[in-house]
């Protein structure tokens, strides 16, 4: 079926989210895969570490293949589970 340009333009409206709203759909246990060098949603990311300080969550791991960012959820201290070849 083919959306019409205003269907699809409401479809996206009703998509978008603030960084917190994003940041909140993390659960515990859940994965986080991601784009690579440079991709990641940095503010996304930093605002997610900031929910673990917190300790919202547990057991959330982060994959990605390659990081071009310092991000929050990087921090050894935040004990988030990382599958990232160049962060140790």
């Amino acid at each position: 079926m083919l959306y019409s340009y205003k269907k699809f333009q409401t479809e996206y409206k009703k998509k978008l989210a603030t960084i917190e709203e994003a940041a909140n759909v993390v659960k515990s246990g859940d994965i986080i895969t991601m784009p690579t060098c440079g991709g990641e949603p940095k503010t996304i990311l930093n605002a997610i570490a900031a929910r673990a300080r917190r300790k919202e969550f547990e057991n959330v791991e982060i994959q990605s293949g390659y990081t071009a960012w310092n991000c929050d959820v990087y921090d050894p201290e935040l004990l988030l589970n990382h599958y990232c070849p160049n962060v140790n």
